[in-house]
């Protein structure tokens, strides 16, 4: 099983991989924790954290840049209803 950590150039990405890497490590987890931004590594995830700090509009802009990015969160999350976790900003991402 893998958990997604998505990689759009902001937020907190080494605190949040550290702390998912401790947790799965404490608990003798066998979750594969991958970081990425590639919008097909994240399709394939079986949960996703979205980890965020700043400002909302610097960090929509930052998930735009990434080709397919929004769309392929979009659907994972909303469509496919798969486990989701947005931290602060991350959350504020998929809000209508």
């Amino acid at each position: 099983m893998k958990i997604v950590i998505v990689n759009y150039g902001s937020g907190n990405l080494h605190s949040v991989h550290k702390s998912f890497e401790k947790t799965n490590q404490n608990l003798d987890s066998l979750w594969t924790i991958e970081v990425s931004k590639d919008p097909e590594v994240i399709n394939k995830a079986d949960k996703v954290v979205l980890p965020g700090v700043g400002a909302y509009a610097d960090c929509k802009k930052s998930i735009d840049k990434i080709d397919g990015l929004f769309e392929a969160l979009e659907d994972l999350v909303i469509h496919k209803k798969k486990c989701f976790m947005g931290i602060c900003v991350g959350m504020q991402l998929l809000a209508d």
